[in-house]
């Protein structure tokens, strides 16, 4: 299942709920442009700071999930994928 958090404590919230999960970091409106694959436990991410905004998060258990989404909305078919935490 994705979720689309649209506050920072849904955000996090989701993070410490799905440890094993991933996100997709893009715009608001998302683009091919702007699609970065991320572990739930990316160090891109903490806690104490604000994520919600001008850039969105959509968060799935699954990578393949997160695919599907991106095929849907924006049809990307890869996902570039964070240098950190290198979810593949």
């Amino acid at each position: 299942m994705v979720f689309s958090p649209t506050t920072t404590e849904e955000f996090n919230n989701w993070r410490r709920d799905h440890p094993d999960g991933f996100l997709v970091n893009h715009y608001a409106n998302p683009t091919l442009g702007r699609l970065v694959l991320h572990r739930a436990t990316c160090p891109c991410f903490k806690t104490d700071q604000q994520y919600v905004g001008g850039c969105a998060k959509t968060c799935a258990e699954r990578i393949g999930e997160l695919r599907v989404w991106a095929s849907t909305v924006v049809g990307a078919i890869n996902l570039q994928e964070c240098g950190l935490c290198r979810p593949s």
